[in-house]
């Protein structure tokens, strides 16, 4: 029932501020994919299901933040949707929806820059998608294997 989801969620995150979090470790190539990007003069910003305070915490505790502003998540109650964030997110650059790429795992990043009208790029790499065919019946430009693939592909090489 709703309230048991909530108390799950609560203690969920409860035991990930405690440190659980830093368990993570960022996908080999992320940092070479950044530095790729900056040099280019693209902007990057982050659009995260986590919540925004936990993103941010993480991210900086990784050293990833230099490169990514804004770093939007969910609220705690849940009420954003992926839309809502990438939707942020790209006003924050002072961009429009086709000016800005979502680089996503998950049918639900798909489903995000979708409703966002964001062009995304599919990568094989994380938790989500392990090949093209996941990506099946979604729009997406590409799909890449690694970090570096994913620069090839965002930089036109």
């Amino acid at each position: 029932d709703e309230a048991t989801t909530w108390e799950a969620i609560r203690l969920f995150r409860e035991h990930y501020n405690a440190g659980a979090m830093f368990k993570a470790k960022p996908y080999d190539g992320i940092p070479e994919l950044c530095q790729a990007l900056e040099r280019r003069g693209i902007s990057m910003a982050v659009a995260t299901n986590k919540v925004e305070a936990q993103a941010k915490r993480l991210l900086a505790y990784f050293g990833l933040d230099r490169w990514c502003s804004p770093i939007r998540g969910a609220d705690p109650e849940g009420r954003l949707k992926k839309a809502d964030l990438i939707r942020l997110c790209v006003e924050e650059l002072r961009l429009s929806p086709d000016q800005a790429v979502l680089i996503g795992d998950t049918e639900f990043d798909a489903e995000g820059a979708e409703a966002a009208g964001v062009p995304f790029l599919a990568v094989t790499y994380g938790f989500g998608f392990r090949g093209p065919e996941d990506t099946a019946g979604r729009s997406f430009f590409g799909t890449a294997d690694s970090p570096m693939g994913a620069a090839k592909i965002l930089l036109g090489e």
